[in-house]
This record gives C-alpha cells, sequence and structure tokens, in this order.
C-alpha cells in the first residue's frame, strides 16, 4: 500500500509538534528545558503564539511562580534550530526581557486566597502587555497546577483554543527549577 504525502499546512503542523516530545527526550538534563518546549510551542510551525507565559502554583508550599515566558519579537532566529544550538538558545533566553519578566514574577499562592483565576490571569496579562489574552489550566503532578496565558496571532489560521490546551500540557512534562 503506497501513502500519499500531504504538504498540507496542518500535516507539517502536526508533524513539528509532534517532534517536540523526542526532542524533550535528547535535552532531558537541561535546566531550562521549558523554555525549549515553549519557545517550539509557541514557533510559527507550531501554534504561532505573539506571546505566553507558563506558570506553576504549588499549593503545598503556597507559592506561585512565572517559569518560562515567550515573545514573538525576542523568539531565536527561526534559522538556527533551539535543539542543534542549545547553548545559544540558553543565552538567548536569558537575555529575553519577557522571559525575565515571567520569571520574576513570584508570590504567594492564589489556591488560598479570594483571588479567582480569571482576576489573577487579566492581572497577569496586563503586566505582561498581553493582548487578547487567553489562557487555560490544568492539574500537573506532585499536586501543582499550571496555567498558560497567551496571546494568540490574529491570522486566519489562528489555532482553536482546545488545540493550544492540549498542546501545551507538554509543558508538564519538564522540570522547575
Amino acid at each position: 500500500m503506497e501513502h500519499s504525502k500531504s504538504h498540507k499546512p496542518e500535516t507539517d503542523r502536526l508533524a513539528y509538534l509532534l517532534g517536540i516530545p523526542r526532542n524533550m527526550l535528547t535535552m532531558h538534563t537541561v535546566d531550562n528545558l521549558t523554555e525549549f518546549v515553549l519557545h517550539d510551542l509557541c514557533a510559527q510551525q507550531g501554534l504561532n503564539l505573539n506571546k505566553a507565559a507558563y506558570f506553576i502554583e504549588s499549593p503545598d508550599f503556597n507559592h506561585f511562580k512565572g517559569v518560562a515566558g515567550f515573545s514573538r519579537p525576542e523568539a531565536f532566529p527561526e534559522q538556527w534550530s533551539i535543539w542543534q544550538h542549545p547553548q545559544e538558545f540558553s543565552r538567548h533566553m536569558k537575555g529575553s526581557e519577557f522571559n525575565s519578566k515571567v520569571r520574576s514574577i513570584v508570590k504567594e499562592g492564589v489556591k488560598r486566597t479570594a483571588q479567582s483565576e480569571v482576576d489573577l490571569t487579566a492581572e497577569l496579562a496586563q503586566s505582561l502587555g498581553i493582548v487578547r489574552p487567553r489562557y487555560c489550566s490544568w492539574h500537573t503532578k506532585h499536586d501543582n497546577h499550571a496555567i498558560f496565558l497567551y496571546e494568540a496571532n490574529d491570522t486566519d489560521a489562528a489555532i482553536p483554543h482546545e488545540h493550544v490546551s492540549n498542546g501545551v500540557c507538554l509543558l508538564g512534562f519538564c522540570p522547575i527549577f
């Protein structure tokens, strides 16, 4: 049986996104694996997001923190593969103003406060300059809670929220340092 080769944008996007777990396995010892995964998820070939911020809350420690951030204007040059140039990518992310701003967010956990998740994400979006914010949240390992705040690319090829929500769960497999 012969398989036809399709070059539809959806097929290319699916192939790109399905390559992320393999890359995660090759770089599993890197401290900033979350930045690698976030950058690949947000890339034009991936979920095509303008900005994104990933947060974790640990109810056990009553702690909420920004883990990684992506902003398209500060993206790693697309002609280079982040997975083939990990040192350059890591240096690049240390110099990313948006990533640093996300990582600097540390506060008391919100699960024990009266603040709703909707209010929290609105506050975070405003402080990070995320226009037309959307978010998804899910439970992660160790009874932690994740929030992914993002700004979609305003094009005809925008990815449905459900697909974004499913895709970003890959971040839950990354270690948090």
